[in-house]
């Protein structure tokens, strides 16, 4: 059985999100709308510890995880111009992490 610390997948998602939604802002030339890049983690890193609740075990169908990532992405950038560019940034930014980290742990 594999023990999950809800508040460390919390946290760390939080950051993450926070930090990937800031850089796409940046890559973006956009405004950073600092709080509500992290209201739009926070979102995000609500739906990490959802995911790993008894009974949520479709929330962790890819499906559901890219539909999450766009909404989140869409809610941080939609007044701005190009939304959706912003969010394919934000979608690529995120699968190359994902990468780097699958790499680090090979």
């Amino acid at each position: 059985m594999t023990v999950v610390y809800l508040d460390k997948v919390f946290l760390l998602n939080l950051l993450v999100d926070y930090v990937l939604l800031l850089t796409t802002a940046h890559l973006g030339g956009m405004p950073l709308q600092r709080k509500r890049l992290l209201l739009c983690a926070f979102g995000g890193a609500v739906y990490a510890v959802a995911a790993f609740l008894p009974g949520c075990g479709p929330l962790m169908h890819p499906m559901l995880r890219i539909a999450a990532g766009v909404a989140m992405a869409l809610t941080a950038f939609w007044p701005l111009h190009h939304p959706w560019r912003l969010t394919g940034v934000f979608l690529l930014l995120s699968a190359a992490l994902g990468g780097l980290v699958l790499a680090a742990g090979l």
